[in-house]
């Protein structure tokens, strides 16, 4: 519905807006929204498969401890290429 999508580009403006603090100030609005979209991306994969049958092979603490480490080395890459070459 257009009401959806509405709500949907919204949530996608906001993270852009939070993960641009990761980068250089000059960063281009596709770079914003590429590096959202890997975050966005990572996490997505991790909570899709907690609801399917890979979730149950592990308890809720280890699944989030992982979750938490990948968001971790996705937000860590960002940085480090952000500083390196202001592209991401």
């Amino acid at each position: 519905s257009p009401e959806a999508q509405r709500a949907a580009n919204e949530a996608f403006d906001v993270l852009v807006r939070h993960v641009a603090a990761l980068l250089p100030l000059d960063a281009s609005p596709g770079s914003k929204q590429r590096a959202a979209l890997r975050i966005w991306a990572t996490l997505h994969g991790y909570v899709s498969l907690r609801h399917h049958v890979i979730g149950q092979l592990m308890d809720y603490q280890q699944w989030r401890n992982m979750t938490l480490d990948s968001f971790e080395k996705v937000v860590k890459d960002l940085k480090e290429t952000a500083a390196l070459s202001g592209l991401v």
